[in-house]
Formats: C-alpha cells, sequence, structure tokens
C-alpha cells in the first residue's frame, strides 16, 4: 500500500505542487493581519469572504488528504460544494444588495431546522427553548419572505431564487456549470454513470470491483479544486486590493 500511495504522488507530483502553492497562498493570506483581509461589521461582504475563505481552506485540506490516500473519488462531494459557494460568491459581488437576501433566507433555514426538531426529537432537546427560538425567526421570516415565494406560494429552494445553472450562466460559469457541476453530481446522487470508476473489468465470470486506494481521478480532482480556489481568492484580491495578480495568474 505504501509503494502504491508514494507512485500516486509521484506520478501525480506537478498537480501536487500546485494544489499545495494554491493552498499555502491561502493560508498565507489569511493568517497575516498586514494585507488588510478583516471582518468588517459595516460590510457584510466582507463576513461572507472571510467565512467562505475559511471553509474552502477547510476543504482544500481536507481534500489533499483524500488524494494523497488514493481516494480522490470521496473528494467530489467537497469540489461540487465549493464550485456552488464560487457562484454565489461571484453573484454577490457582482450586486452586494444581494447579500442581504443571502441572510435572510438563512432566517427561513433556521427555522425549518427548528420545526424539524420540534417534530423529530427525542430526549435531550429542550422544546420549549426551540419553540421560543422558532417563535423569534418566524417572526423575522413574515417581513421578508414575500420576497422568496413562486406564484405558487412555495419558498424557492435556493436564496438566489434561482437554479445554480441560470446564477451560473449570470457570472459567466455557465459551461463549467454544463461540464463540471452536473458531471460532479454523478457522484454524488444515487446514479449508475459513476459505476465505472469502481468497476475494472472481468476475469472469467467474476466482475473485478475496485475498492481502496486509486490513482483513478487525482488529474482531474486536484486541478480542479485549485482553479476554484484561485477564482475565489481573485475576488478577495479584487475588493482587498492586495496586489496578487502575477501570483493568481501563474497559479490558474
Amino acid at each position: 500500500i505504501i509503494k502504491s500511495l508514494i507512485k500516486i504522488r509521484y506520478k501525480n507530483r506537478r498537480q501536487f505542487r500546485i494544489f499545495r502553492d494554491t493552498l499555502n497562498l491561502g493560508l498565507r493570506i489569511m493568517g497575516s493581519r498586514e494585507n488588510g483581509l478583516a471582518w468588517d461589521e459595516g460590510n457584510h461582504f466582507s463576513k461572507v469572504l472571510l467565512v467562505s475563505l475559511a471553509k474552502n481552506l477547510h476543504r482544500l485540506q481536507s481534500i489533499l488528504i483524500l488524494c494523497k490516500r488514493g481516494f480522490a473519488k470521496d473528494a467530489i462531494l467537497l469540489l461540487r460544494t465549493m464550485f456552488e459557494e464560487l457562484v454565489d460568491l461571484k453573484y454577490m459581488q457582482a450586486d452586494k444588495k444581494r447579500i442581504e437576501d443571502y441572510f435572510n433566507y438563512d432566517t427561513y433555514i433556521r427555522l425549518k431546522l427548528g420545526r424539524i426538531l420540534l417534530v423529530h426529537s427525542g430526549k435531550g432537546v429542550d422544546k420549549q427553548k426551540v419553540k421560543t427560538r422558532n417563535a423569534e425567526l418566524e417572526k423575522e421570516w413574515n417581513k421578508v419572505k414575500s420576497k422568496f415565494m413562486d406564484k405558487n406560494g412555495k419558498v424557492h429552494k435556493r436564496w438566489t431564487c434561482k437554479s445554480v445553472a441560470d446564477i451560473s450562466t449570470e457570472v459567466g460559469l455557465g459551461e463549467a456549470y454544463h461540464y463540471i457541476f452536473r458531471y460532479l453530481s454523478n457522484y454524488i446522487h444515487s446514479s449508475p454513470v459513476s459505476a465505472n470508476d469502481y468497476v475494472l473489468g472481468r476475469e472469467g465470470d467474476n466482475v473485478v470491483i475496485e475498492i481502496g486506494a486509486s490513482p483513478q481521478l487525482i488529474r482531474e480532482v486536484l486541478p480542479t479544486a485549485s482553479i476554484f480556489f484561485v477564482d475565489m481568492l481573485s475576488i478577495v484580491n479584487d475588493e482587498y486590493e492586495m496586489k496578487l495578480d502575477d501570483k493568481l495568474k501563474s497559479l490558474a
């Protein structure tokens, strides 16, 4: 197994190097107090940007561990999440007023979770506390919910009131949506499409199934995760004028 993992890392050393450079740049940006990147109470986009950067740095580290161990297929869920977050960031950056919708819709998500807790929770849940919190959220939600309703009176599935496909097109990632997001969805949902990445072939009357470490998809996962994060760093660079243009261009 150790020899197999060493071989995986050696054959994909360029992809690993670029990925680490991307990850390290993100960590340096988040770790330096001199770069101007700061949580600003008067700037909601700064909050969203900082939290998104932190979340995706965490995801990058998870992807690195999975790929180093030969489990790139399991990193696909993280890639899909990164893409969706990148699309939302670009959508908010294009019109900062949309950030208000982002936070208002969060009230609905919390209220939904609270309702689920009351119906399905067992012992250990303070139902009175949940009811009190739900009542507070209900008041807040009633003030804004009309904006998130469709013509049939149902609440939209996303805070944008538009699909990921539509938003991707609006922010210039329409093509990427079709050949990345939709393809990656086949690995997340129950679908026979991804079966080809686990079936190696036949041996007599038996089908040979691959279980465990594999070089499969490492050359796709590492660069894709890198470019998603580089795009996020580009947004940070634009907002905070960090003069990272050359570095980001080189990584891209």
